[in-house]
């Protein structure tokens, strides 16, 4: 059997995947922010200080996904 999709419409992408893409993208381009002042400011042994807020960005993401993932998914569900 051979199924066509519409025209102009591509795969689409789950909520999942939609929900992670703008995070994600907020939280790089906070680091870039976070890294370029850190570099203007010459702040010593700014590398470990970029370190850690890159951890606590990956913490606020994995929340908020699974905030998300309780709060939108299980309701779904049932």
């Amino acid at each position: 059997m051979n199924e066509t999709q519409p025209r102009g419409k591509g795969p689409s992408l789950g909520w999942q995947w939609k929900a992670i893409i703008p995070i994600v993208g907020v939280l790089l381009l906070g680091l870039i922010a976070f890294q370029a002042i850190v570099v203007a400011l010459d702040i010593p042994s700014g590398h470990w200080i970029v370190i850690v807020a890159a951890a606590g960005a990956v913490a606020i993401c994995f929340v908020t996904l699974s905030a998300l993932l309780v709060l939108i998914e299980r309701p779904l569900e049932e």
